[in-house]
């Protein structure tokens, strides 16, 4: 019996492992397809151009790979579908239209094993003409490049053309053109710095460079619930200061006592508040009562000193000195 309880219980593990025996030793390889852009001529671009996007680039939240060699993984006996095939956008090549794929990767066609499209482009005779959005180095610690809020959107772009050849308006990308600035977002906003040297005219001799500087820029939104129906934008420069606006002294039976964040030297976009407070709240906690009292005894006798905001509050009686009468006009008021 004892014999037969071992060899059950050996045959129920030997159950139990192979399974998981069969998935380690699941050999199945992923067949890897690559899709590139390439040049005919070897030509050195900037790390973040491309010319493949994959999803819908009217939707920026699909369209999050934009780069020239993009490698995927599939099962053998996969079949294409829309999405795994990119949308080739060509650079604007002049007096050169050569450009397609060796074999065109169309929806439907199986993988199998590994295998390479090849996008390839003409670009012989042509030099390189890059136009760049840099946010200003003087505007911030170091020249770096903009980032635009569409993410899909890029900060380089590089035409072709043959030497003799001069940049026209239309030459340029719309983008290098317009303010970045993110107009449904309250944060960062640009301003035209100009370029590092006028496009338009330019005549092509040799790989060339265009920069449009923009410096950064920050809201500071004041908001006085009550009296702003809208807030009280300030636009400042990295570093800056923003010069809050005129507000009422007095609002509902309580008093100015500032705002509730800085306004001196900006480095972020930021939203402040008006902060107001009945009289007798020096602990500037939205109520008045004993403690409150407790605290003005301890600053008349030296043993603790109140927020600089709240001195007027503390001067309940109302005779330009903070002392132990205002103390029991705090509790006075506790009471009542």
């Amino acid at each position: 019996m004892k014999k037969l309880k071992i060899l059950t219980l050996t045959i129920l593990m030997i159950l139990l492992v192979l399974p998981f025996s069969a998935i380690a030793e699941d050999d199945t390889e992923y067949c890897k397809c690559t899709m590139q852009v390439v040049f005919k001529e070897p030509v050195e671009l900037p790390e973040d151009f491309g010319l493949m996007y994959f999803g819908d680039i009217e939707d920026a939240s699909s369209s999050t790979i934009n780069c020239m060699t993009y490698t995927q993984e599939f099962y053998p006996g996969t079949a294409l579908t829309e999405r795994d095939i990119p949308h080739i956008y060509t650079p604007k090549v002049f007096q050169v239209e050569s450009a397609g794929w060796d074999t065109e990767p169309e929806v439907g066609m199986v993988i199998n094993e590994d295998c390479t499209f090849t996008y390839t482009i003409d670009n012989t005779g042509t030099v390189p003409v890059t136009f760049r959005a840099m946010m200003n180095k003087d505007a911030l610690s170091e020249e770096c490049p903009l980032r635009y809020y569409e993410p899909w959107c890029q900060t380089s772009y590089v035409l072709f053309a043959r030497p003799g050849y001069v940049i026209t308006e239309e030459d340029i990308p719309t983008r290098f053109s317009e303010n970045p600035s993110n107009p449904g977002s309250h944060s960062t906003i640009y301003e035209d710095a100009g370029w590092s040297q006028e496009p338009v005219g330019h005549t092509v001799t040799e790989a060339c460079e265009f920069s449009h500087y923009y410096d950064r820029m920050f809201y500071v939104d004041f908001r006085c619930p009550g009296y702003y129906d809208s807030p009280y934008t300030v636009i400042v420069e990295p570093g800056g200061d923003a010069v809050p606006p005129e507000v009422p002294d007095e609002h509902n039976g309580k008093f100015f006592c500032g705002w509730n964040g800085e306004y001196t030297n900006i480095s972020s976009s930021r939203m402040l508040l008006s902060v107001y407070r009945e009289m007798g709240d020096v602990n500037m906690d939205e109520t008045v009562n004993t403690a409150d009292a407790v605290t003005l005894l301890k600053h008349v006798a030296e043993l603790e000193e109140i927020e600089e905001v709240a001195v007027r509050l503390a001067d309940i009686s109302d005779d330009g000195k903070i002392n132990t009468a205002d103390a029991v006009a705090v509790l006075k008021k506790c009471a009542e």
